[in-house]
């Protein structure tokens, strides 16, 4: 299966991903309070943070272009 990039959906994840450094970054004064042990799990909620946001306004798309098309066919069995 080909996929393509979710542009929309990327830009938004970005965005949020932006708003979530800029929150630890308020929070911690400038890292002035952060520990630097936690720069792991730092790296891996912001990781975490771009992937949800994307592949939950990918998937929104995806599953509403399969629900139209098996609405669409007539040998669906939804509905039955």
């Amino acid at each position: 299966m080909v996929s393509t990039l979710n542009l929309r959906a990327a830009i938004v994840g970005v965005v949020a991903t932006l708003v979530l450094v800029a929150a630890i970054l308020l929070g911690s004064r400038n890292l002035a309070y952060f520990d630097p042990a936690l720069v792991a799990y730092l790296f891996g909620c912001v990781v975490a943070c771009l992937g949800a946001v994307y592949r939950t306004l990918d998937e929104q798309g995806v599953v509403i272009s399969e629900v139209s098309g098996a609405l669409c066919d007539s040998s669906s069995t939804i509905g039955r």
